[in-house]
């Protein structure tokens, strides 16, 4: 039998990063980071290549378009400095007091966002106030061969253009009420542009991706509600009882352990044992643990952590497997002693071949050592918990034909 996991995982590379980016004074390019796709620096009058060093022309040109950028939105009713680079000290910038030099530090932010950071790379921003949304998104590459940065043209600047980065957004839709104080505090940072540290990753990936696997960290989020609601009725008003969380968990912690059954190279023994809870809490379960987090609004959500990104997707692709129509194809499969043949498709683009190499390999062990009594208990198990409460994953399982 063929079988094909669709994976809505992403697979964050080593050295990834995620930066918070200041939307300007009074956050007032915000609106054109979220309708035209962009991120920028308030650079006005600035032409810069795609790939350069930091050098004295360039702090004057940066010091220029800082002097711009101060002009256009304060002094624009006297004279406006220069348009000559040459005309700015690489130190000092301008003489005149109304036209501060750019700081070393923000040169530092241009020459990362314009240069230095990778497509992939995670940027957040935030308007006025802590009901205006939080954008979260991709930076993106510049298109094949540019060798200047694009521009923009800003509409309170007379036109006058603005290089920028392109960005996907992946988040549009949360507030930095959503956020806890330690993250809410970076959005609040002046800085032209932050890099998120460590500890700090977790909030913007979960808000990004969902479902996301590291080197050293994986999460599985299964969404919560209430099954089988008829009409235009609103899900919050349904409460989520905390107890039909369990047979869910317990699933979860069964495919779990049979990874690391798999892991050990002791399936035979793992699957003798009598009941679903027994495996669940047996010392296959116990050699690997995994964290669980419960939101019980509803809808919901149950978070599922753990230190190894293929158990990520293998405890995911099956509990999406005993759920969907395809199991009773697999219950057919093993019937018959069939062989299982698997294909690994990623809704994100990864490069990450060898991960998905060891992913196939353990999910067809675990189905060709399988019977179809075991299978059989397990999408029982998921039929009654899915009886009451939708649990829905982004990994999908298909035949394939």
């Amino acid at each position: 039998m063929d079988i094909r996991i669709i994976n809505s995982q992403k697979l964050i590379p080593e050295g990834h990063r995620v930066f918070v980016l200041h939307a300007g004074r009074n956050k007032k390019f915000f609106k054109n980071f979220m309708f035209q796709n962009c991120v920028f620096f308030d650079l006005p009058e600035l032409d810069l290549p795609t790939e350069f060093e930091v050098n004295d022309d360039l702090k004057s040109k940066l010091h220029m378009a800082k002097a711009w950028a101060i002009y256009l939105d304060r002094y624009s009713n006297i004279d406006p400095p220069s348009r000559d680079p040459k005309d700015y000290d690489p130190k000092t910038g301008l003489e005149d007091e109304k036209y501060s030099r750019m700081d070393p530090q923000n040169i530092r932010a241009i020459q990362e966002l314009y240069s230095d950071a990778n497509a992939g790379d995670l940027v957040v921003c935030c308007g006025k106030g802590y009901n205006s949304p939080v954008l979260i998104g991709e930076l993106l590459d510049y298109e094949v061969g540019a060798e200047t940065v694009p521009k923009i043209a800003i509409e309170s600047y007379g036109g006058r253009e603005i290089p920028y980065r392109p960005v996907k957004w992946l988040s549009k839709n949360r507030t930095r009420f959503d956020f806890t104080f330690d993250f809410s505090q970076l959005l609040s940072n002046r800085s032209a542009m932050i890099r998120v540290p460590r500890s700090r990753l977790k909030e913007a990936y979960d808000y990004a991706y969902g479902e996301y696997s590291m080197a050293d960290q994986a999460s599985i989020s299964l969404d919560v509600s209430p099954a089988n609601v008829e009409g235009d009725i609103d899900l919050s008003t349904i409460p989520v009882d905390p107890l039909q969380l369990r047979s869910a968990t317990d699933l979860a912690l069964y495919f779990n352990a049979f990874f690391n059954a798999i892991e050990l190279d002791n399936v035979d023994e793992f699957l003798s044992l009598n009941s679903i809870g027994e495996a669940a809490s047996s010392r296959f379960y116990k050699d690997d643990p995994l964290a669980v987090e419960y939101d019980i609004h509803s809808p919901g959500e149950v978070v599922f952590r753990m230190h190894n990104e293929i158990k990520a997707i293998f405890i995911a692709a099956f509990l999406s497997l005993s759920s969907g129509p395809v199991s009773a194809d697999v219950s057919v499969a093993l019937e018959s002693g069939e062989e299982f043949r698997i294909e690994i498709q990623n809704d994100w683009p990864t490069e990450a071949e060898d991960c998905y190499l060891g992913l196939s390999e353990k999910f067809r062990t675990a189905l060709n050592f399988m019977n179809a009594d075991t299978w059989e208990r397990i999408c029982r198990q998921r039929q009654e918990f899915s009886a009451d409460l939708d649990f829905n994953s982004g990994t999908k399982v298909e035949p394939q034909s």
